[in-house]
């Protein structure tokens, strides 16, 4: 959904506050609420190419 392939990316742009952090779900894991990622993408600048 956001382009990212590699885990390593998505934790630095969580480092450098870029990104919403996930939510703790239990057993190690974490999830991303999807209302937090869409407001987020809506949110980056967007460019026009002519």
């Amino acid at each position: 959904m956001t382009g990212y392939r590699s885990r390593s990316s998505i934790y630095r742009l969580m480092k450098r506050s870029q990104i919403p952090l996930p939510i703790m779900v239990g057993g190690g894991r974490v999830r991303w609420r999807s209302g937090d990622i869409e407001h987020w993408l809506k949110s980056l600048p967007t460019q026009s190419y002519r």
